[in-house]
């Protein structure tokens, strides 16, 4: 018996409104990463004001990245509830209002409640679920929409280390968190553009809703309404399968239902059904049960233990080998130009046939190792320039090839939950990886061991990512 069509799928055309949503996204993470990822120029003002140690003045900026990636499971769970619209607009009123509650700091204790964790707040809720829609939206193009996408990051990065440093050396720090605020807000603006894809109805899916419960009251109980077990495409590389809509939803709530009403007359007990939907309502339980995801997750989260160091660190690591506080601003600038160019050609190199994703990641992460652990034999300006503009273009094609992966991985119909719990492990990283750092240079006097040490977690990251890829590759041939 051919398999009824009880659902619809989004009309994913690879173009027309999907290109409003990439541009969306491309300034929702121009105005969230650029204020992430300038906070060092941030950091300089905030050493000499407070006069406190690196590694307690740093932690401001490691509660913000924590804080904005920890919520990713909760922030995946509001997308599907509401869309990604109404939790964009709330991200950018919350990070807003930390923004202004900042400027009246009297504290580190302070400034880490309010422009770390409710600021990092609303980042996480403007971030996760503008990258979710890109995804939603494309199919064929996708690694090229995502990289246009995500180079807002880099954009923002390179302007807003630029004007941050301007705007201190006119208003001071307290009145550049003001402006800053201002422009958070525009996020929201941007947040309405986030529509979902369009339903497409497919033939004979004319039924109303009752018509679909007497359907579902037939069918089977053995049947298997998970995406990662129902199909093994969900896990090969190159998946191809578009996302589910909410009438695809409807139907898996409806069918949900029918089971737990078939087990209560049985007399077994519904608690642990219950508990599981909980579960699934935030993560995908059934991904936790794959030791590959687990693997790209540890390789994540070891991958965020380095990747803020260089962002967060560096403009202090140049004052202190002599540069001026303009050239410190330069070199974090520099990361954001490279990143910007480097979102685009991965973008469009990870779209090509001929391209493996998974091991243009591992030679990513490699050289991004190796050049960060010798980053500390250069000393001058222009050769640390060089060093920047380089690991800005690695970590740009990373963050562009990591989202990708993970669809090809382990379905895109499942991208919100994730993608959500990618960003709850790269959250927990990202609290202790700054922090770390600035202990690391408060028990030696310099920056040396934290730049070595950093070069080394990228390498271990390449590494778990070689054993995911050999793990995946036995599996296909079984």
């Amino acid at each position: 018996m051919a398999e009824k069509k009880l659902g619809s799928k989004p009309d994913q055309t690879d173009g027309g409104y999907g290109w409003i949503i990439v541009i969306s996204a491309f300034f929702i993470g121009f105005i969230t990463d650029g204020l992430v990822f300038s906070v060092g120029i941030l950091l300089v003002e905030l050493l000499e004001h407070f006069q406190q140690g690196r590694a307690a003045t740093v932690a401001i900026a490691s509660i913000m990245t924590g804080v904005m990636h920890l919520v990713g499971p909760v922030v995946g769970a509001l997308t599907d509830k509401y869309g990604c619209r109404v939790v964009v607009v709330a991200g950018a009123v919350i990070s807003c209002v930390g923004f202004v509650a900042s400027t009246f700091a009297t504290s580190i204790l302070y400034l880490c409640l309010s422009y770390g964790l409710l600021a990092g707040l609303g980042f996480g809720l403007m971030y996760i679920p503008a990258g979710v829609c890109v995804i939603q939206h494309f199919n064929k193009r996708r690694t090229l929409a995502n990289g246009i996408a995500v180079c807002g990051s880099g954009v923002g990065t390179f302007v807003f280390n630029q004007l941050t440093r301007a705007l201190i050396d006119e208003y001071s720090w307290r009145g550049t968190l003001l402006l800053e605020a201002g422009i958070t807000l525009q996020g929201a603006v941007l947040g309405l553009f986030l529509l979902p894809p369009k339903a497409k109805r497919l033939i004979g899916y004319d039924q109303n809703i009752e018509t679909l419960i007497n359907e579902g009251d037939s069918k089977s109980t053995s049947s298997n309404h998970n995406p990662l077990s129902n199909s093994s495409k969900a896990y090969t590389t190159n998946n191809k399968d578009e996302i589910g809509t909410d009438i695809e939803k409807t139907c898996f709530e409806i069918d949900t239902d029918i089971h737990c009403k078939e087990d209560a007359s049985a007399g077994t007990s519904t608690s642990s059904s219950k508990l599981r939907t909980t579960l699934d309502s935030v993560l995908h339980v059934d991904l936790l049960k794959d030791f590959r995801c687990w693997l790209f997750l540890m390789s994540a989260f070891t991958f965020q233990l380095a990747f803020t160091i260089p962002f967060n660190l560096i403009p202090d690591q140049a004052i202190e080998s002599g540069m001026t506080k303009h050239q410190a601003a330069w070199l974090t600038s520099s990361i954001g130009i490279s990143n910007t160019v480097s979102r685009v050609c991965f973008g469009c190199l990870g779209d090509m046939r001929c391209i493996n994703r998974m091991v243009l990641l591992e030679i990513i992460l490699l050289l991004a190792g190796v050049s960060t652990g010798l980053s500390v034999l250069l000393t001058s300006f222009e050769l640390k320039i060089i060093y920047t503009s380089l690991y800005g273009f690695l970590v740009g094609g990373y963050v562009t090839l990591c989202t990708v992966v993970l669809a090809d991985l382990f379905g895109a119909e499942i991208i919100a939950k994730s993608f959500g719990l990618l960003m709850f492990f790269i959250g927990v990283s990202g609290f202790i990886s700054t922090p770390l750092g600035g202990l690391l240079f408060d028990m030696t006097g310099k920056y040396d061991a934290t730049f070595v040490v950093a070069g080394v977690e990228f390498i271990i990251a390449a590494f778990l990512l070689l054993l995911l890829k050999i793990l995946s590759n036995k599996k296909r041939k079984l």
